[in-house]
């Protein structure tokens, strides 16, 4: 039986393809289907964070622990019932950026298109007296960071090393992640005809006659104090933080 000798190649084989542009195609092709397969892959791993599933992720408990031993916090201002980080938190359902933000707030909002008013709500209400720690995705780009993180002092923006893997994500995040502090004015007041507090705390008016400048906690949190007058007192180690 005799074999048409155009049908061979160099080597006396078969010819898979009839020349040499249909096996460039071929190649293509198949590249195409690995890439494909690669993105999918991808998409199962890393970009899950990126899909409109979902904008909410836990913060470790780990990363918050460290936070609050810093801080002392007293309220979650975006949360699920399952992953709240305080005692006292505002669910979906109770719209946090519909409630007052007082005290010592902790707030992971969601990541997507309406993180904006969550930051904007953050500056305001450090603006009437509340400290706001929000862990952020750094997003230097867009307009709610350039308005409200970039102004800051540096020491209030605080970059966290490496990428954070959050709470129902079996790989660490494709972005990376900053905790911006959003702090009362120095010198802000409590206004006048507001009900004083048993005892000084954080938030709370000065004790001092004629001064009701909120106080503040000293970075380690052991010392209380007015910083326009100077009064101050030492407190114990996760006090003077609440009425």
């Amino acid at each position: 039986m005799s074999v048409d000798s155009t049908k061979l190649n160099k080597g006396g084989r078969p010819r898979i393809y009839p020349d040499g542009a249909a096996r460039v195609r071929a190649f293509r092709r198949k590249q195409r289907q690995v890439q494909e397969e690669q993105h999918r892959a991808q998409q199962t791993a890393l970009k899950v964070y990126h899909r409109s599933q979902t904008a909410e992720w836990a913060t470790p408990q780990w990363f918050f622990d460290e936070y609050h031993a810093e801080f002392g916090f007293t309220l979650d201002v975006a949360a699920q019932p399952g992953n709240a980080k305080c005692a006292r938190y505002f669910t979906p359902e109770e719209d946090g950026l519909a409630q007052p933000w007082e005290g010592v707030c902790w707030m992971n909002p969601p990541y997507g298109k309406t993180i904006g008013p969550w930051i904007a709500k953050a500056a305001q209400s450090a603006q009437d007296g509340a400290t706001v720690v929000a862990l952020l995705p750094v997003r230097t780009d867009t307009k709610w960071w350039q308005r409200y993180c970039l102004p800051l002092p540096p020491a209030d923006v605080r970059f966290v090393p490496g990428r954070l893997t959050f709470g129902g994500a079996a790989n660490p995040a494709p972005f990376p992640n900053a905790v911006v502090i959003f702090r009362p004015p120095a010198g802000l007041r409590v206004p006048d005809g507001a009900q004083a507090a048993a005892a000084p705390h954080e938030g709370g008016p000065c004790p001092q006659s004629g001064c009701r400048t909120l106080l503040r906690l000293m970075p380690k949190r052991t010392v209380l104090y007015c910083p326009t007058c100077g009064w101050w007192q030492m407190v114990a180690q996760g006090h003077a933080t609440t009425p």
